[in-house]
């Protein structure tokens, strides 16, 4: 917005000044040859400045003029370079109203002018003053996040673990397409796990660990291309672990454990390789039932304090078991 804002600005001043410049020469020669010409109705002539047979012929007062039209210009353009969008602004404070702002450990400058200039505390801005990152982690936020937390769809990183946020991620984060990483660790959220997060494709990471969250995890994270860490630990998530993590997360970290995940569909996890450079943690879960021989094992794999029985898996080549560098089964 600020870059056509300013193009426009530009436009109309180098406009307006090149209407100045002509507009001497011409009266100069209209005065010499002692005629009078009609009304212009060349390209400038929409300008809302006088025809060039009206503009005065004292030489000091036409510079004079440009002049002040340069500092008009100057002035827009300062004016522009300081402009942020309203909606930034009014998103922001009400994050900081709903999450007891006034009490926060550190709310340094929030409130106080534009937030990009004035360094309002744990938020980044890119060079055209779109807010890029909120960082507030262990800043004693208490509240719930606000719909209008949407409206900062420039958003890349927003870290908030570890304060007392409620209720749970609004809709309207499904706006925030930018994003790469999302860290809500250690708070109070409720709820289901918030299918609109899939929207966001451009994920790098994320973290709702520490959480009261619920019910089955959706089986939808074909969606992340980008996903190296998914942790989702110490919730109360149950059912299956989801075919498409285990299918095709590869290169990721993926935290599940301390939930109540009752199975893994060993029979349905047909592209076993995707994880073959991954680690998952699955342990303190309700898992049960005998270990698949059939299937390429994560390179790291907690299973520890779940309900698996029968013989242990073999090591040949043909499960490809040497791959794994971490294996735990303790506790089962």
């Amino acid at each position: 917005m600020k870059t056509s804002t300013t193009s426009l600005i530009l436009l109309v001043c180098f406009s307006l000044l090149v209407a100045s410049s002509l507009a001497q020469p011409q009266y100069q020669i209209d005065a010499t040859q002692n005629t009078q010409k009609p009304p212009s109705t060349n390209f400038l002539s929409f300008l809302p400045f006088p025809s060039p047979r009206t503009i005065p012929t004292n030489t000091h007062t036409m510079k004079t003029s440009t002049t002040s039209l340069i500092l008009v210009c100057f002035s827009l353009l300062v004016a522009s370079s300081l402009a942020q969008p309203q909606n930034q602004i009014d998103a922001l404070m009400e994050f900081y109203n709903s999450t007891n702002g006034p009490y926060w450990y550190n709310n340094a400058n929030w409130g106080k002018g534009l937030p990009c200039y004035y360094n309002w505390y744990g938020v980044s801005c890119d060079n055209n003053d779109n807010i890029i990152k909120v960082s507030l982690s262990s800043n004693k936020l208490i509240g719930s996040i606000p719909e209008s937390f949407g409206q900062l769809s420039s958003l890349r990183q927003v870290y908030l673990r570890s304060n007392t946020i409620y209720g749970s991620i609004p809709q309207s984060f499904s706006n925030l397409t930018s994003l790469t990483d999302l860290n809500l660790y250690s708070n109070t959220l409720t709820g289901s796990f918030p299918e609109i997060l899939f929207n966001l494709t451009s994920l790098q990471s994320l973290d709702i660990s520490y959480n009261s969250l619920a019910g089955q995890i959706p089986d939808k994270f074909d969606s992340f291309t980008s996903l190296t860490s998914l942790q989702v630990n110490y919730n109360q998530f149950g059912g299956s672990v989801p075919l498409t993590i285990l299918n095709g997360l590869s290169n990721c970290n993926i935290g599940l454990s301390n939930n109540k995940l009752s199975s893994i569909p060993w029979d349905q996890w047909t592209n076993s390789k995707a994880l073959s450079n991954s680690t998952i943690n699955l342990s303190v879960n309700k898992l049960s039932g005998t270990l698949s021989y059939q299937i390429y094992w994560p390179k790291n794999i907690d299973l520890s304090f779940n309900f698996f029985s029968g013989p242990l898996p073999e090591l040949n080549t043909t499960t490809g078991i040497p791959k794994i560098r971490y294996l735990d089964l303790g506790s089962n």
